[in-house]
């Protein structure tokens, strides 16, 4: 299952991002655990690929730089484009940019998943980037 959010991203000279509310108990229900089961070990980077990334490369309880394909990438001033940092407490995760590296009107989708077992639930934020911008939040699954 995949649950998709879509993120108007402000262009910004820092790495102040926006925040997106995440529907942990969507998430758990489909992992068939209780929502306060959800730990940070359990999110994955995904790469562009489908693969899956194990450990962090940004802040946050769990955390991914991502170059413009959507593979996972450490921070670095070439191929770090975009980074999604959870909070598991605040069940939030805060997307943003490398400054001044994005352009007003570019997309990228970037992906990450909370695994349990041998079950997983991608979670996919569609970025677009904007001047100005707000976080449409709420998931659609599939």
């Amino acid at each position: 299952m995949t649950v998709t959010y879509n993120v108007s991203l402000p262009i910004s000279t820092d790495y102040s991002g926006t925040t997106v509310n995440i529907d942990f108990d969507q998430i758990a229900s489909q992992l068939g655990i209780a929502a306060s089961g959800i730990t940070a070990s359990m999110i994955k980077g995904i790469n562009a690929d489908g693969s899956q990334y194990t450990g962090n490369t940004a802040d946050g309880d769990a955390g991914h730089w991502f170059a413009a394909n959507g593979d996972v990438v450490t921070w670095n001033e070439t191929t770090a484009y975009i980074f999604a940092e959870w909070s598991v407490s605040s069940k939030t995760v805060k997307i943003g940019h490398y400054p001044d590296k994005v352009l007003d009107g570019e997309t990228y989708v970037v992906r990450e998943a909370v695994v349990s077992g041998s079950k997983q639930v991608v979670v996919e934020f569609k970025i677009t980037i904007g001047t100005t911008g707000t976080t449409i939040a709420g998931g659609s699954g599939d």
